[in-house]
């Protein structure tokens, strides 16, 4: 639908790869900082 379902913030820069994770509560993702953080969506 193209609806947002999670907006992030953080110091990363550009976002290269994200996935949801189990049960679909997790987002992880890798940014431009070479960096892989786990956000959680609730």
């Amino acid at each position: 639908t193209g609806e947002s379902v999670l907006i992030i913030r953080g110091p990363q820069g550009r976002i290269n790869r994200a996935v949801w994770g189990p049960l679909n509560r997790t987002l992880i993702s890798a940014g431009e900082d070479a960096v892989v953080r786990i956000w959680d969506s609730e």
